[in-house]
């Protein structure tokens, strides 16, 4: 496709067609004086150059992946940091994490007390003693059911309840190894009404 320019030369591959935003000559016949001007697509179209509708809307979508890649990595580590840390090893080799998924219980619920334990080689343990204790100034106030819990799957699973309200210290041992948890104990909300 060939078209004539305005000197009268002509261009291969150039399109006769008017096309939004392409310069025109704004030359007056006899003259041969002209100056080349923007034409824009609608005559209510901002005269900014650079202020484009599509531009503004790819902009403005643009910032969204920086949201949802800082969504992602806030939840990424705030999971890390709520995953149990392994202790270990123990006098016969063994790494535990003790995980408790409430930290927090209303008084007189429960909470979970879960201790996984893996061997040297990362594979689960069976038939090991895992003993849970509360500190002492909670004896009377707080319970942990069964208090010596063997693993089954590398697994062990114990009850913790509190008759009082507080913060109390559970312990866990593997061998000669411990570890620590602290659960927080609320009195139950009185409803709205009263």
């Amino acid at each position: 496709m060939r078209a004539e320019s305005d000197s009268g030369t002509t261009r291969l591959g150039a399109s006769k067609a008017p096309q939004p935003g392409a310069q025109v000559s704004n030359r007056r016949p006899g003259d041969g004086l002209w100056k080349a001007r923007r034409a824009w697509p609608h005559p209510r179209a901002s005269r900014t150059p650079g202020a484009h509708h599509l531009t503004t809307q790819t902009r403005a979508g643009g910032y969204r992946w920086h949201v949802v890649l800082l969504l992602g990595l806030m939840v990424v580590c705030s999971s890390l940091a709520c995953a149990p840390q392994f202790v270990g090893p123990t006098t016969t080799g063994y790494f535990f994490a003790l995980n408790v998924p409430t930290t927090f219980i209303i008084r007189g619920d429960a909470a979970e007390l879960i201790v996984s334990v893996r061997n040297a080689q990362g594979q689960p343990v069976d038939n090991l003693p895992v003993t849970f204790q509360v500190e002492p100034g909670w004896a009377q106030s707080a319970s942990v059911f069964p208090q010596v819990a063997y693993t089954r799957q590398g697994t062990a699973r114990a009850l913790f309840q509190a008759r009082t309200t507080g913060v109390v210290h559970v312990t866990v041992r593997v061998d000669n190894a411990t570890q620590e948890a602290r659960i927080t104990i609320a009195s139950r909300p009185s409803p709205a009404g009263e």
